[in-house]
């Protein structure tokens, strides 16, 4: 997994980054989709989980609040696979 999200060049490439991703452990938040410049974001995720699923593996997502650096508070939503 040497390359990342925004280098791989089909959906196909896309989702298996993101499963190869989530199953090391990694999170995929939908910020790091939109600055990926993924077209369907949810369109991948939804493939992604599905192939986890198919492995036995279920996949959770976090709401985390957090501070940027000019003191503004955003919402960002966040995947991971669940141990």
């Amino acid at each position: 997994m040497g390359n990342r999200l925004y280098q791989c060049e089909s959906e196909h490439d896309q989702t298996a980054w993101a499963v190869a991703h989530l199953k090391a452990g990694g999170a995929i938040s939908d910020v790091s989709l939109w600055l990926a410049g993924i077209d369907r974001p949810m369109h991948l995720l939804a493939k992604t989980k599905l192939a986890l699923r198919a492995e036995g593996l279920a996949v959770t997502s976090i709401m985390k609040n957090v501070r940027d650096a000019a003191g503004e508070t955003h919402d960002i939503l966040t995947w991971r696979v669940k141990r």
